[in-house]
């Protein structure tokens, strides 16, 4: 366990990439539920105006969504075989970062100062940084265009999931 989370560590870090992990179907799961738990967690603590049951579904939608996009263009780049390193390395990595903010944000508080937008703010645009890295490992392309491609992933999901919550 210690093992992947220095793993985790290193992606986060530029270090490694997903091929770092083990391919393990069940690690990919596991890193599912645990996002999965944290992101919903933290949504609930953050979006405090809305009921839980709507942050937990647009929380599964986003994932859903990314798991499906991811999974789309590593078949069309005949990589499908790197799903569930890409996976685990793109859940466990959202996982810390995410966990990383709830932990700021309860230190600092969730009050609006200019520490606690500034800490915001870096964890949001490493977290990008981070998955465009994830995203140039595992579909071998140029770097930039991976953080590029983890903007648009995070902008697509968040805004079609809000999409979709309009329609339940």
């Amino acid at each position: 366990m210690i093992t992947i989370i220095k793993s985790f560590l290193w992606i986060m870090v530029f270090r490694q990439g997903p091929d770092a992990l083990p391919v393990s179907a069940f690690l990919a799961r596991a890193c599912i539920v645990i996002n999965v738990l944290v992101s919903a967690l933290t949504n609930i603590i953050l979006l405090t105006q809305e009921p839980w049951s709507v942050t937990l579904i647009r929380t599964l939608l986003i994932l859903l969504i990314n798991i499906l996009l991811i999974w789309t263009v590593l078949r069309l780049r005949s990589f499908s075989h790197r799903f569930h390193q890409t996976i685990s390395a793109f859940m466990g990595c959202d996982a810390l970062i995410t966990f990383a903010t709830l932990i700021f944000l309860s230190v600092f508080g969730l009050t609006e100062n200019s520490i606690t937008g500034l800490l915001t703010a870096v964890l949001a645009l490493w977290s990008i940084f981070v998955y465009g890295f994830i995203f140039h490992r595992s579909f071998e392309i140029h770097v930039g265009i991976g953080v590029i491609s983890a903007f648009i992933l995070i902008m697509f999901s968040y805004r079609l999931s809000e999409l979709l919550l309009g329609l339940i």
